[in-house]
Parts: C-alpha cells; structure tokens; sequence
C-alpha cells in the first residue's frame, strides 16, 4: 500500500494538502463516485479537463466486470481506467442491514453480488484481497451500516462488529482508512473512534432528507477527530455538499453533478438552467460550446452525449468554483451556494 501524507495549511476556510504516491490533491476537494451508470461513461482525459483531482470508485463493481484478473493485469484500477491521479477505493457500498450479527466481524457482511444478484459474504480476507488488487492511494476499510435511526443497543453493536472487521482487515492490508459509524449518538461514534489516533476517516452512515441532522452529526464527529484528520464524506444531495464544505470536509465524495445532469439541470457561472423545461427550446445563449436550446435538445432525445456533455460541464463548474471560493477565504462558499441553490435558475 502506497504511503500518504496529509498536512493542513490553513482553518478558514479549512484547506490541506494530501499528497500520495500518484500526485498532491489540494483540498477541499470534489471527488467524483465512479460506479455503474454515473463517471465512469466520460473517460480520463475528460475527467481531468474538468479539473478532478482524485477518483473514487466501488471497487466491488470492478471485481464482477471486468473482473479481478483483467484490474491485476492492469496493476490496478487506476492503470485499468487510464487515470493518472489518485484514486480512492470502497470494497462494497451496501445497501443499510436491518442489523448486524455479532458473528458478522468474523463471518463477513451478507450482500448481493453487483449484476448477478447472487448472495456473498464480505469478510476481512476478501476485503483485504480486493483493496490489494485495486491498489488505490486511499482504501476504506469494508463497512456495512444498519439504519440511522435504529435503537442505541443496536448502534453500538454494529460499531462493535465494524472495528472488530476492520482491525482484521487492517492486519492484511495496513494503511486502510476506517468509516466512523454510529448513526445519531455521540457515544457510538466515539467508540467507533476509540483510542486510535487517526490520521484520515470516513464519516459514514448519515442521515438521509434532514440536512440539520445530517450536519449535527458530521460536526460532532469532526470534534471527536484530530485537528489533522483528513475528513472525508459522501454527499448525496446539493444541501450535503454545501454543508461539507462550510463544516470543513476535506474530501467530498459526490455523483451530484451527473444525476443533476440526467435530471436536465445545467451548471452555468453560479446558475444553473432547468434545461428540461419547454422555454429552453428556443434559448440561444450559450453553454460549454452549445446553445441552451441543443442541450434542451439532447436532453429531450434522452441523448447519451448529452449525458456525457452536461456531466462534464457540471463536475468542472462545480469545481471550479469551490476552488474560487477558497482562493478567495470565503468560508460561508457564498459561490458555491449560488450554483447549488435549488431556488435560483436562469429561466428565461
């Protein structure tokens, strides 16, 4: 496993430097989610055109197609998908359990396998095997959630059942990056801390429709973290990626700007157009090379290069205007917050 080092260069607004075998991210930094359906379709070089910095990928997805020996062939998954920068590797993103069994950190999460759907076990062996194959500069240790809001016993089990894995992972494979589970309750997801002295988490198994919540609880956890922990999230929503950034997130892990596309939601300079919409039609002003009314157009004809277009356009405007909001030391991300603001659309 690749060394990395991780050193915050200033706190308002929280920036960092990691820097891994593959090259430096300056932090914070957008990292697009690469699984079945979403960055995947647009290629490296279009990736880097718009400004990513770092990757993230379900490996788990890769090990069914293409397939285990064809990644190793490849030296990895970043040699697979010609990419190079850094790279970011899960073992699974499952769906949540109901609950975990005690004799789950020895046996292994249950899920069903991508696109076959056939009924596997997740243990700290297979786990450790499929990091090692995919040779990403950060590996998160494998994890399996419960719901947010299930009873405190069940919480603190689950916790318990996690770090047990992942220190048996972590026996195989050191270097990996552990998720700090615990839905709602402090106290758990201080356990799921413990003593360790970590240098970078994951804070996962968040709330899903209540954005206060959701910052409640990611802030509570970066209090439990040490000041140079390098805090990472997933954020599923536009209310989620904002609230990252002004907490202090250092990496943020997204598909916002490709289901924004699919949805027929254009980013424009800290706007964004609802092109999906009949008045778009016969809209002349432009948009990364192309009138309004032709991604109106691919948009209507449910046009894959229109997909593939809009997704590009959307990732790089996203980023580059994160970055013009931290060159800038505006901690509130007040530009960030227009483009993302569901309210503000530059209807004709």
């Amino acid at each position: 496993m690749s060394k990395r080092s991780f050193k915050v260069t200033a706190t308002n607004p929280r920036t960092a430097l990691l820097t891994t075998a593959r090259g430096q991210v300056q932090t914070p930094c957008i990292v697009p989610l690469l699984k079945r359906g979403t960055f995947g379709m647009l290629g490296s070089q279009t990736l880097q055109q718009a400004k990513v910095q770092l990757l993230a990928a379900d490996g788990l997805e890769y090990s069914v197609e293409p397939g285990l020996k064809t990644i190793q062939a490849s030296h990895g998954l970043a040699g697979f998908l010609n990419w190079q920068g850094p790279i970011m590797t899960f073992s699974g993103l499952f769906e949540p359990a109901d609950k975990l069994k005690k004799n789950a950190s020895r046996l292994g999460f249950r899920y069903q396998e991508p696109f076959t759907k056939a009924e596997k076990r997740m243990d700290a062996a297979s786990a450790a095997t499929l990091q090692k194959v995919m040779a990403g500069d950060l590996p998160v240790a494998a994890f399996q959630t419960i719901d947010y809001y299930a009873p405190v016993d069940d919480l603190l089990s689950a916790v318990k059942v996690n770090a047990e894995l992942a220190t048996s992972e972590s026996t195989l494979l050191p270097g990996l990056i552990p998720a700090v589970l615990g839905g709602g309750i402090k106290k758990a997801r201080q356990l799921a801390i413990g003593d360790q002295s970590l240098t970078a988490a994951l804070i996962a198994q968040l709330p899903t429709g209540d954005i206060q919540e959701w910052q409640r609880i990611v802030s509570a956890t970066i209090d439990l973290l040490p000041a140079d922990c390098l805090r990472i999230v997933m954020a599923d929503s536009a209310e989620q990626v904002l609230a990252a950034l002004r907490l202090g997130v250092d990496l943020i892990v997204t598909g916002l700007p490709l289901v924004d596309a699919v949805e027929g939601e254009a980013y424009g300079q800290q706007i964004r157009y609802r092109i999906k919409e009949s008045s778009y039609q016969d809209d002349t002003r432009m948009l990364n090379g192309h009138s309004l009314a032709y991604w109106h157009y691919l948009h209507h004809e449910k046009s894959r290069a229109g997909i593939q277009g809009l997704s590009a356009n959307n990732l790089q405007r996203l980023i580059e205007t994160v970055n013009q909001d931290v060159q800038e030391a505006d901690e509130n991300y007040s530009r960030t917050g227009a483009l993302l603001s569901a309210d503000k659309h530059g209807n004709k």
